[in-house]
């Protein structure tokens, strides 16, 4: 499964991600993005309450579920039996799966934000005016609650498997980061699957594609992973910082392009 990963370009891609990352606010501004969605009202709304609502819960499961496993005593443990690393793991997975589902949740709920922000910015940089309707925004949403359900199970997939080794390795404590990264991965993922999704590309070929384009996944979706923990703003700002972001990278290296792997065409 690794190798059709593109851990080559991982680094320029990232850097590619972070000159684009600096370049999206002001493009925000420029064409003053935000002004289009007050044509949808319910949408405006909507977002705003899900925004305060996951700013309370968010921070609760920072608190809970990442905050309390820096225990010294877990760092100091070296009495390591199977018994041990079964409760480890299980710990391990039962707060990852918490972090990564609140984080999925909220993508989810605002996909049809995310949705509409990567059209809007799509239509500026090919001069194409769009307008989503209604049956596009459902279509978005099944869509999205299709991919982040697959992403959830593949990240509870690969905590497990991070938790246990690192267990045995002794170094455990570093199962949080190592996950918050690999989260941040699947973050960035459903937002260049927008991009994607705009060119006709089908939930497997976009993530073969995306697969592609690790280090930019990786980066968008890291970024943005911090900026939902910003109060009150962050959760929606977040998600459409990220969706802005992820269409301007893909336009730049026209990403729907992407040559596959021999086995994959």
């Amino acid at each position: 499964m690794l190798k059709k990963f593109n851990f080559r370009d991982i680094l320029p891609q990232c850097i590619s991600s972070i000159s684009i990352i600096r370049e999206t606010i002001p493009f925000i501004k420029k064409h003053k993005l935000w002004l289009g969605i007050f044509d949808y009202k319910w949408i405006a709304v909507l977002s705003i309450i899900i925004s305060l609502a996951f700013t309370y819960f968010v921070y609760e499961n920072l608190a809970s579920n990442y905050l309390q496993g820096f225990y010294v005593e877990d760092i100091q443990n070296v009495d390591q039996n199977m018994n041990d690393a079964v409760g480890e793991v299980r710990s391990e997975g039962k707060r990852g799966a918490i972090t990564s589902g609140t984080k999925y949740l909220l993508v989810i709920l605002l996909e049809i934000v995310i949705f509409y922000f990567s059209v809007k910015t799509l239509s500026i940089l090919t001069d194409k005016e769009r307008r989503p309707t209604i049956a596009e925004f459902i279509k978005a949403e099944t869509r999205m609650l299709k991919l982040m359900v697959l992403n959830f199970v593949k990240g509870i997939i690969v905590l497990v498997i991070v938790s246990a080794i690192l267990f045995l390795l002794g170094v455990s404590f570093l199962s949080p980061f190592v996950m918050f990264l690999v989260y941040g991965y699947f973050m960035g993922y459903a937002f260049i699957d927008n991009y994607n999704e705009q060119h006709g590309n089908t939930i497997k070929k976009s993530g073969q594609i995306i697969q592609q384009h690790l280090g930019a996944a990786l980066t968008i979706g890291t970024v943005v992973s911090l900026l939902i923990y910003i109060p009150l703003v962050g959760p929606l700002c977040g998600p459409i910082f990220g969706s802005v972001a992820a269409a301007l990278y893909g336009e730049r290296h026209k990403i729907e392009h992407t040559l596959l792997p021999i086995e994959d065409l």
